[in-house]
């Protein structure tokens, strides 16, 4: 994920699928885990036919793994092809699944993943003050794991909330803290 990060799509699409092919010789989680980073990166770029595959071997994966935060990663990757679909109530469904399992995993990045993506959700359907909530929450968890990208995510997030609430100097400082990494503080009221 550090290649696409710093602008390496390719190379990071090529690594981890080769991520994936090698942990088919380690234990069922890691499988698990570098499938579903395969996933994540490769839906970002595919059809939701050319998924369909992925998500077969997720779902194969899981239930060998049995373990919330698998479960609840498998949950979040179907919810996406679901609406990449256009099957919203479905894809619904299965990010209410992935809410559910994530809140009992100890894993903080799956955490934060679900409630950034609940955030942006909530801020396109207008329900600006619980994205709010969610984004600053998310931010103060970030930044108490040390967990950069996620940090960067929360700002975008109040970022966006704030030029919804038709406050573009307060989204420009976020973002302008975004951009120069500095240590940028929750957008208040």
């Amino acid at each position: 994920m550090a290649r696409f990060d710093l602008g390496d799509v390719v190379g990071s699409i090529s690594e981890l699928r080769r991520a994936s092919a090698v942990s088919q010789c380690a234990g069922v989680q890691v499988q698990f885990s570098s499938t579903f980073a395969h996933f994540l990166r490769e839906s970002d770029f595919l059809n939701s036919d050319s998924l369909i595959p992925h998500l077969t071997n997720l779902r194969q994966l899981a239930t060998r793994v049995v373990d919330a935060e698998s479960s609840a990663s498998l949950h979040l990757a179907v919810a996406r092809v679901e609406g990449f679909r256009g099957h919203f109530l479905t894809s619904h469904h299965h990010w209410e699944l992935a809410r559910s399992l994530a809140s009992r995993s100890i894993n903080v990045a799956l955490q934060l993943t679900v409630d950034l993506i609940d955030a942006s959700l909530e801020s396109l359907a207008g329900n600006l003050q619980r994205a709010q909530h969610l984004a600053s929450v998310s931010l103060e968890k970030s930044r108490g794991a040390g967990f950069i990208k996620y940090e960067i995510a929360a700002l975008t997030n109040l970022a966006a909330v704030a030029l919804n609430n038709d406050r573009p100097d307060k989204a420009r400082v976020l973002l302008d803290r975004v951009l120069h990494r500095q240590n940028p503080s929750p957008m208040s009221g």
